[in-house]
């Protein structure tokens, strides 16, 4: 059975939604293929959790020729399939080089290895248990050999039980590994490989599930005798209270084996130990490194550089950990200062203030990394957001940012650039990356529990943002967004360009920093933003300055460029009447202009067309936007102007359906004068609130009637005739209201155009040669926003109406 074949599979009796967060929504029918379902997985698994995913670069490893004497345990147990050791723990205090064994087992023995996990508490993608079955599952479905024999298996399983990522990791491990697992041949195992990997378990954040974890691998040993299984588990962990109490009550106790990583070295034993010589050798090799790239700084040294006594009492000072041994090289290689220089300082650091630490000389090198910022005031909030773990956001925040450059940036309001040099000085702990969109990180756990540690941080102490302060740092982000758009709005667009030029020359005017965002991110920030400020309680001054800079007609007009308006807006007008609710809630200071310009608002604003708009999508706007003020028109917004305000005007009039003329129409609030602001040819419309309350009245009276009593209604709308009124179908007041609206809107209209039949070539095709590079790129943009559009509507409405 061939896992690339994307008809192996397909689903019966039974079609089902599966989301994971807003922003992923899979819809499993009775045709999903393979690469569906394998999409489906991907978005369970944790793919930074892999051993050569990108978040982990560059992955931490060992030096050539250090770590032998463990590695060659290791590989004697891989190697050895008689072995009756089915589980391995390799334990160790912080810093000792766990990970990097961890990481050169996997790729000593890839063949041999079923799947990774890599926990890190700094990642909130993969410090948590939930992810781990299926990042396991995803591995085996898309690495060779396993890929052609078990994935289809797993694909199947999933295929007949869609929900299976909702149940507990327990049920997961059993219905997507050891079940498929147990359908392959005895013989065949030989062949196939049986190591699973897990570093890092004392950094999953929820001690309990550490536990659970250990608990879960004796689920699979039990599994083992009651049919031949061949997996084994590779542990790496710190040794806490709660893993050993785990490892000491399991079942797998008795095939167990466990090795330490010590840290016990010369200072203590007055001998060189095996940790000693790893870390002498890294530090000898990579200090010749270090001769021969700064020769020209260095050449008054000579080759004694530095002398043996130095070396030795750097090892003393690393105390087995490899991660100091690395630091100090990371630190001194700097064309910023000498690197004999650094090295004295590193040398010179004077131990006896920090007796209590179980991490002496590490914590002195990271005093003297920090003592070398010189902008304290902007690095502290940089680390503070560094050292936080990322809330939960249940499902509010599918585009959550990571702390890349750009966001790190905007978060703080600095300048371009302005991050790289603030955190130059820290290069040695931080990982810096070039590309200013990938996440920049603290590269080792030891330096975040340093920093949130009050006797060892001492004066360099960094408090974490708490989850609402997490919440308003990123609100505040969008805010300014959407104000740095409103100081370029509105976007003009004289007859004759082509569709999308006033969107891309606005885009085009933007600030560097915000530009990239602003099609794809506009209408999910805004969605975002609603959430975030909800949960916030106490809003901070900056928060409350920002949302009184607010202006909803400028932000609801970009969201439109989007050509799903009536979805957007039925979804955006409910969440608007949320965060206004939120708004006048608060018990402390409110922002009033925030709430005077949203209500406002909701009792009307201007749009204004330009001439080459066609009618049909005019009518659609005003109609569909109009009807959105009335706070109880959540669910029929769409029908209101498809399935009865199209019906009252004469087809010829409004002429075949336009789209692409997204930059002819523009909204604006009531406190403003379109004269002022728009060409003088531009034709303006009024919509308020007590127009709705007249649509909605008139559509919901319609919606009820019989057929023949909706066509005695509709000719009196086309012929000025009152019919239904003498028949008591409607009142006479509400349909002469009715009947008023719609004449004006039309001799309001009439001198907007009726645009002819698009031609067979369409411009949204993008295998059209034609079609501009960048508007192809805002195209798959779209589809993106889309997506999750699409689950935010469906949890509200329902598969039934997204269909419709």
């Amino acid at each position: 059975m061939s896992f690339n074949s994307p008809k192996d599979f397909t689903i019966h009796g039974g079609a089902y939604n599966t989301v994971n967060g807003p922003q992923t929504i899979q819809n499993i029918t009775q045709s999903s293929s393979n690469e569906d379902i394998l999409r489906l997985l991907a978005t369970y698994a944790a793919i930074n959790a892999t051993s050569d995913a990108e978040a982990r670069y560059p992955p931490p490893n060992c030096h050539p020729n250090t770590r032998v004497s463990t590695l060659q345990r290791l590989s004697q147990w891989i190697q050895d399939k008689s072995s009756t050791t089915k589980v391995f723990w390799v334990y160790g205090a912080a810093g000792v080089g766990k990970s990097a064994i961890a990481q050169k087992t996997v790729e000593d023995h890839r063949d041999r290895v079923v799947g990774t996990f890599f926990f890190s508490r700094n990642d909130s993608t993969r410090d948590k248990l939930r992810p781990f079955v299926a990042t396991l599952a995803y591995q085996c479905c898309t690495l060779e050999p396993l890929k052609s024999v078990v994935g289809p298996l797993i694909i199947g399983a999933i295929c007949s039980n869609p929900t299976v990522f909702q149940s507990t990791s327990e049920a997961q491990i059993q219905k997507l590994l050891l079940e498929p697992f147990s359908q392959i041949q005895p013989s065949e195992w030989e062949q196939l490989p049986d190591l699973i990997i897990v570093d890092g378990l004392d950094e999953c954040i929820d001690p309990p599930s550490q536990e659970r974890l250990l608990t879960i691998i004796d689920l699979v040993m039990f599994f083992a005798i009651l049919k031949p299984f061949p997996f084994r588990f590779l542990l790496f962990s710190r040794s806490e209270p709660q893993i050993r109490h785990g490892i000491g009550n399991a079942h797998f106790a008795s095939v167990l084996e466990r090795i330490e990583v010590s840290a016990t070295t010369v200072r203590f034993t007055r001998t060189l130990t095996d940790s000693d010589l790893d870390i002498q050798k890294y530090l000898l090799e990579k200090f010749n490194a270090l001769r021969k790239k700064y020769h020209t700084v260095l050449r008054h040294e000579g080759e004694a550089w530095p002398n043996e006594a130095e070396v030795m009492s750097l090892v003393k000072r690393a105390s087995g950990q490899f991660i100091f041994a690395a630091t100090v090289i990371k630190y001194i290689d700097t064309p910023d200062e000498r690197p004999q220089d650094r090295l004295k300082r590193i040398l010179r650091m004077d131990l006896d203030g920090i007796q209590d630490s179980r991490y002496l000389a590490l914590d002195m090198l990271y005093r003297q990394i920090l003592s070398s910022c010189l902008n304290w005031d902007k690095v502290s909030p940089i680390l503070r957001l560094l050292v936080t773990r990322v809330p939960d956001m249940n499902g509010i925040m599918p585009s959550l940012p990571w702390p890349s450059l750009k966001i790190l940036t905007e978060l703080f309001q600095l300048q371009l650039g302005e991050v790289e040099m603030l955190l130059s000085k820290l290069y040695s702990v931080i990982h810096v990356p070039e590309d200013i969109y990938t996440k920049v990180h603290i590269l080792h756990a030891s330096f975040a529990e340093f920093l949130l540690d009050r006797v060892r941080a001492g004066n360099y102490l960094i408090q974490p943002y708490s989850i609402e302060e997490y919440y308003q740092l990123f609100a505040i982000r969008s805010l300014r967004m959407f104000s740095l758009c409103m100081s370029r709005y509105p976007p003009y667009c004289p007859s004759g360009q082509p569709p999308g030029a006033g969107f891309l020359r606005r885009q085009g005017l933007l600030d560097k920093k915000y530009s990239d965002i602003m099609w794809s991110g506009t209408s999910q920030s805004l969605l975002d933003l609603m959430c975030l400020c909800r949960r916030i309680k106490t809003p901070s001054v900056s928060l409350l300055a920002e949302l009184d800079n607010f202006e909803p007609c400028h932000t609801i007009a970009m969201i439109w460029e989007i050509p799903c308006s009536v979805l957007l807006g039925r979804f955006l007008m409910a969440r608007f009447r949320e965060w206004l609710r939120w708004a006048k809630s608060l018990e402390g200071p409110a922002p009033q202009e925030f709430i005077e310009r949203v209500e406002a608002f909701f009792d009307g604003f201007y749009i204004g067309y330009a001439r080459n708009c066609p009618r049909r999508l005019a009518i659609n706007d005003i109609f569909t936007l109009e009807s959105h003020l009335h706070p109880i028109n959540t669910r029929h917004c769409g029908d209101i102007v498809n399935d009865f305000i199209f019906s009252c005007f004469n087809p010829e009039w409004l002429g075949p359906g336009g789209r692409g003329y997204t930059d002819t129409r523009l909204l604006l609030p009531t406190t403003s004068d379109p004269s002022m602001i728009l060409p003088n040819d531009w034709i303006v419309v009024h919509v308020t609130k007590a127009n709705a309350d007249i649509l909605v009245k008139v559509r919901d009276i319609y919606k009820h009637l019989e057929e023949d009593a909706q066509k005695v209604f509709h000719d009196d709308i086309i012929h000025d005739t009152s019919k239904s009124v003498h028949l008591n179908l409607v009142k006479e007041e509400d349909l002469a209201a009715f009947k008023k609206l719609l004449y004006e809107r039309r001799d309001l209209l009439e001198n907007l155009p009726r645009p002819q039949p698009p031609p067979s070539s369409s411009p949204l095709d993008l295998s059209n040669n034609n079609f501009p590079a960048h508007n192809v790129t805002l195209l798959r943009e779209l589809r993106m926003v889309w997506h999750r559009l699409r689950h935010l509507v469906i949890s509200e409405a329902g598969q039934s109406d997204i269909d419709r």
